[in-house]
């Protein structure tokens, strides 16, 4: 009697490797984009409590009641209240300079945030 494996079954081990894997590789997938989404929410978060410390320092700029004024990432790399060069990881490109924030004045509290979502 022979010991080993015969060719039949090392190709059926061989394909039940290939399924787990590629489930395997799926989820691990989604796990990363997923992430990223919430580091880049995180960072636009982070933005906008940069926009937040701007607005102690520039307390004439703020908007009248009623109103809205827009800052944008340029304006804060400016006045060094974040870093320049911050990567976008749903990109792995550094966030554009004229992406825009906003701080709204409703009933003399202001609202930051960004600008789409103001």
């Amino acid at each position: 009697m022979k010991k080993g494996f015969t060719l039949i079954e090392l190709l059926g081990v061989v394909t039940i490797l290939a399924i787990v894997l590629m489930i395997g590789t799926n989820a691990v997938s989604k796990v990363i984009k997923e992430n990223k989404q919430h580091i880049h929410d995180e960072q636009m978060n982070n933005f906008v409590d940069g926009v937040r410390s701007w607005s102690y320092d520039h307390i004439s700029s703020l908007p009248a009641e009623g109103a809205t004024i827009t800052i944008t990432l340029e304006t804060l790399i400016t006045d060094k209240v974040v870093n320049d060069g911050i990567i976008d990881p749903l990109t792995d490109e550094v966030f554009p300079k004229t992406t825009s924030f906003c701080i709204k004045n409703v009933n003399g509290n202001y609202i930051y945030g960004i600008e789409n979502n103001c």
